[in-house]
């Protein structure tokens, strides 16, 4: 099975794997919930994204940025820093602490070198204009659009929320705190 995998995927699964004795696992998250939830209730399931692009994001554009993102990932692996950074966020989200998530790359370790700044724009904020076009088109096809996107999608001056309200949606956050 990892023969057939990109070095990038292997990567990120071994990161998701250092969590999950933590109780967190991937394959229990939101987004199957969610996804569940509306087949079970026979709701339209829509992407917003294709497989193709996600897939696209994890690939690195040259050898140096593969050997760069790897000998970091796995020198976070190893040092023990990934885990509680993906504890960190998990417990943020659950406690709904917004303005901690909004101070992400302050706090993330992810965003000292070029190439870590070039990803996190490019895994966030240049995917949110064709998020916000997928569900304004859906929108204006007359749907009732639910969106689920991940925490980090919902913060900054190129959010997803900032540029559907350039759109001219009124898009408010609606709290569940525990």
């Amino acid at each position: 099975m990892l023969t057939a995998m990109s070095p990038e995927m292997v990567g990120a699964l071994l990161v998701m794997m250092s969590v999950r004795r933590d109780g967190l696992d991937a394959n229990y998250g939101i987004d199957p919930a969610l996804a569940h939830l509306a087949r079970r209730e026979k709701k339209t399931l829509v992407s917003l994204e294709t497989p193709e692009l996600q897939l696209k994001l994890m690939r690195s554009q040259s050898a140096t940025d593969l050997r760069e993102s790897l000998e970091k990932m796995l020198s976070d692996l190893e040092q023990d820093r990934a885990r509680p950074l993906l504890l960190r966020v998990a417990q943020v989200w659950a406690e709904g602490r917004d303005d901690e998530l909004e101070r992400y790359r302050e706090w993330c370790d992810c965003a000292h070198t070029e190439l870590e700044r070039a990803t996190l724009k490019a895994m966030l904020d240049d995917r949110h204009p064709a998020m916000a076009e997928r569900i304004d088109a859906l929108h204006s096809g007359g749907q009732t659009v639910f969106a689920a996107v991940g925490s980090l999608h919902l913060f900054g001056p190129q959010s997803l929320p900032a540029l559907m309200a350039q759109r001219g949606y009124r898009v408010e956050r609606i709290s569940f705190k525990p």
